[in-house]
């Protein structure tokens, strides 16, 4: 890999002498593009001032490349700016969803048990009809009849409960 310098310059850095570590990242702080152009234009314009100063057109087009450099960092600030909110929402919609998790697994416990409940209570309601039914029982036909309105009615006010 070469560093900006190597490019511009033509030179050969090893590792260690542009501030590398093992995996030939930068020990030292980072620093912006501004700062590296600026070391970049430095060492060149002092390479060329003994020949040469910068004409006019060299030094607008050095002007509009810090200008350029300017709106590209305030640009990656907005982007990062940005992307920190993304995280935020992110974080708040994992959030929402470990919530939502648990309610819906103590809803389907809850659906579970009620199931349970009415099975057991069809059971015990099929073996007393058994037990008890005959042609000239109309009366305990009629209370069998309110029963079982009376417990669809208690299971439809369970289900709105939990919606």
């Amino acid at each position: 890999q070469m560093c900006i310098r190597d490019r511009y310059m033509g030179g050969s850095l090893s590792n260690a002498e542009r501030g590398g570590g093992a995996y030939g990242l930068a020990t030292e702080e980072t620093k912006t593009l501004t700062e590296l152009r600026s070391n970049l234009v430095g060492d060149r314009s002092n390479r060329y001032r003994e020949e040469r100063d910068l004409t006019g057109n060299e030094q607008d087009a050095l002007k509009r490349w810090e200008e350029k450099d300017k709106q590209i960092d305030a640009m990656l600030g907005d982007l990062n700016d940005h992307i920190s909110l993304w995280k935020e929402k992110a974080l708040e919609i994992g959030e929402n969803i470990d919530k939502t998790t648990k309610g819906m697994t103590l809803l389907t416990k809850e659906v579970d048990k009620t199931n349970t409940q009415l099975v057991s209570s069809n059971r015990k309601l099929k073996d007393l009809i058994k037990k008890f039914r005959a042609p000239s029982k109309l009366c305990l036909d009629i209370i069998l009849v309110l029963f079982l309105l009376g417990l669809i009615g208690v299971i439809y006010n369970l289900s709105l409960i939990h919606i």
